[in-house]
Order: structure tokens, then sequence, then C-alpha cells
């Protein structure tokens, strides 16, 4: 069995969004909460899958809005996630989140002030692991857990609904 093989058949629930995209999604939930998708676009790839899908969301209650994109494509950063955040007072920018054991870089502006922060990031894997180990010990749920996991599932369903343009029923995702 090829590593990677499953990302790219449609059968196994391959593509971008399925195997990358859950992350953006689950920061977007996180950090806006409840959103509507807007408008969602998806490259079909040869064998079928969706190799890059982009994605304008507004936010339920505030109202801001913002661009998500995933993609399984070769680029210039390796396999390195970035996350950038830009707000009217400043922005935060954050290269490897998913793996920062694998080169992790936090930068944030404000008022067009850069400011760097560096420290040791530990494997994302080893964090997780401790999470488990600590809701186990303590019999308290995960926070990716439960309703999380739901919330997140029917983010992606929408953004799938209304990837052949813009959504016509503005879906809300909690």
């Amino acid at each position: 069995i090829r590593l990677g093989a499953n990302r790219w058949t449609p059968a196994t629930g391959g593509g971008a969004l399925m195997e990358l995209g859950c992350y953006p999604v689950h920061w977007t939930r996180a950090l806006i909460g409840a959103f509507h998708v807007v408008e969602a676009h998806m490259h079909i790839a040869e064998s079928g899958v969706d190799d890059r899908t982009s994605v304008r969301f507004a936010a339920r209650d505030s109202g801001v809005t913002g661009t998500m994109m995933c993609s399984m494509e070769p680029h210039d950063r390796g396999r390195r996630t970035t996350l950038t955040i830009v707000g009217e007072e400043g922005e935060v920018f954050v290269r490897n989140p998913v793996a920062p054991q694998m080169g992790f870089e936090f930068r944030w502006q404000h008022n067009g002030v850069w400011r760097d922060e560096t420290f040791e990031a530990p494997s994302s894997y080893a964090c997780q692991l401790e999470a488990i180990c600590n809701g186990l010990t303590s019999a308290t749920p995960l926070p990716t857990e439960g309703d999380d996991i739901v919330g997140n599932i029917a983010a992606i369903e929408a953004i799938l609904a209304a990837s052949d343009g813009p959504s016509s029923d503005c879906r809300s995702v909690d």
C-alpha cells in the first residue's frame, strides 16, 4: 500500500478538504464560532478528488468574514501549513501549527509593529497523547470530542454542499 494513497481515492473519502481541510475548518470554528459558507470552490484532480478547495465564510454572530484554503498540490513550503489571521488593527501568522516539530514560526503585529515569538514547539503527537492521558486520568472530556467532531463534519458537509458555486441558502455551521 502506497503511503498517502487514500488521500487520492474518492472511495476512501480522499481529497484536500477531507484530508487537510479539517484543520482550517476547526480553527475557523474555534476562533469565530458558527459561520455561514458564502462560497466554496473545489478543483478536482484526475483521480476524482479535490486537490484544492477554497471557502469564503461569514461568522453567524459577529459578521466577521474570511477565507480558508487547503491544497494537496506541491508548493515551495514543503508540507508546512500556515495560518494567517488579519484584523483591523493587527495580524497573526503561524507556520506549521499542525506539526510544529517540523519547523515552527509565530509572528504577530499590532498597528504595523511586527514581533517574532520563538520557542521550542513539541511534537503535536506528544501533545495529543498528553491530552488523552490527562483526559483518561481525570475523566475530563477532550476539547475535540463529541459535539466538536459533529460540528466539524457539519462544516465540511456545508462546504461540500456549497462547492458548485455560491451557497444559495448560506448554510449555518456551528
